[in-house]
């Protein structure tokens, strides 16, 4: 029999073993995870209940029944506003103990200027996982459709997460998600031509990164904001070796945050530039710099489109990179503010 619920502080052990087994992650990240990231009022769990056995002779017994968790997934409160006029108060963020509310966390990390501004409240499906042996079964559909009921009971207006592969996206459009937001990246070869540019270079501790970038992505327009503990990402960063430089000239100031993968590769996280746009000659400049024949990089699709409107604009291929579900009493007026959104999700 299967039945499902909220996953128990005693269920850690075999949500890290499930989680180990279908995404391979080091058991150290999935500790670190589950110290900053994990709660049983957001984790649910499909539980299977096991008979025990007791042989004597030739005889069986049935002396009880143990539970094992075939499937989980997790429902981390999101918000999702449509204000483009706000401002991040730095010290005060720095200053926050860890542990801080999120009425606390909104209040002390940006004021909103725009009294317009129309916030709704939603969940990012993470963390969607079923033992091998329960697959195919259409486990994680009803698990899916039983945390919905739950959450749409909290105030839930919407449901998004980011596929695994291109390959579930059809998948998820069966159960009523559709795609949402798009995103560029590719690998980009650095010209022999390419300038050498005279940067001064300084390096960014990751707490400041941070408060940068949700300066920036909230300053953008529309954006996700997730309420988990903020030390996460930063924790994140670090055991992953990513690094924060920033690059600057005359004209230009470029953050950068970086890291690279198991054949050496350098991999371009995220660029932030305070004047203007990223352009190709920029990302030419950032090769050079680090020496490398090629880069891959990832961009927010809405600034960085495979369209030929501006003549030095970067030029990646599109693919789709979120989707979302909508309740059904969410009014489609109130959809069509949302649709040009930047998924700023840091669990991706």
């Amino acid at each position: 029999m299967i039945t499902f619920r909220h996953a128990k502080e005693t269920d850690k052990e075999q949500i890290k073993e499930l989680w180990y087994q279908c995404f391979h992650d080091e058991k150290s990240y999935i500790d670190m995870y589950l110290s900053y990231g994990f709660s049983t009022d957001e984790v649910y769990v499909a539980v299977k209940q096991n008979q025990l056995k007791e042989c004597s002779c030739d005889t069986e017994h049935l002396y009880g029944s143990e539970e094992e968790i075939v499937a989980m997934l997790q429902m981390i409160p999101v918000e999702l506003n449509n204000s483009k006029e706000i401002i991040v108060n730095t010290s005060q963020k720095i200053s926050m103990e860890l542990s801080s509310s999120k009425e606390e966390l909104l209040a002390a990390s940006y004021i909103t200027e725009n009294k317009q501004c129309q916030v709704v409240e939603g969940r990012y499906v993470y963390a969607v996982a079923t033992k091998e042996s329960a697959r195919g079964q259409g486990l994680m559909r009803r698990l899916e459709a039983f945390a919905e009921e739950e959450e749409k009971k909290q105030g839930a207006t919407f449901f998004t997460l980011v596929p695994a592969s291109q390959s579930l996206f059809s998948l998820y459009k069966q159960i009523g998600y559709e795609t949402y937001t798009t995103i560029c990246e590719d690998w980009v070869a650095i010209q022999e031509t390419a300038k050498k540019k005279e940067w001064n270079v300084s390096p960014i501790q990751i707490e400041e990164y941070e408060t940068i970038r949700q300066r920036v992505l909230q300053n953008a327009g529309i954006s996700f904001m997730h309420f988990t503990n903020p030390s996460y990402w930063i924790q994140e960063m670090k055991d992953t070796k990513r690094g924060v430089i920033k690059l600057i000239d005359n004209n230009d100031s470029i953050y950068v945050l970086y890291g690279k993968d198991n054949d050496g590769n350098l991999w371009i996280q995220e660029c932030i530039c305070e004047n203007g746009q990223l352009d190709e000659g920029k990302i030419q400049e950032i090769g050079v710099y680090f020496g490398v024949e090629k880069l891959h990089i990832r961009l927010h699709s809405d600034t960085h489109s495979d369209t030929h409107s501006q003549p030095n604009k970067v030029f990646l291929p599109k693919r789709p990179y979120s989707m979302i579900k909508w309740v059904d009493n969410m009014h489609f007026v109130e959809k069509k503010e949302y649709d040009r959104s930047y998924m700023n999700l840091m669990l991706d």
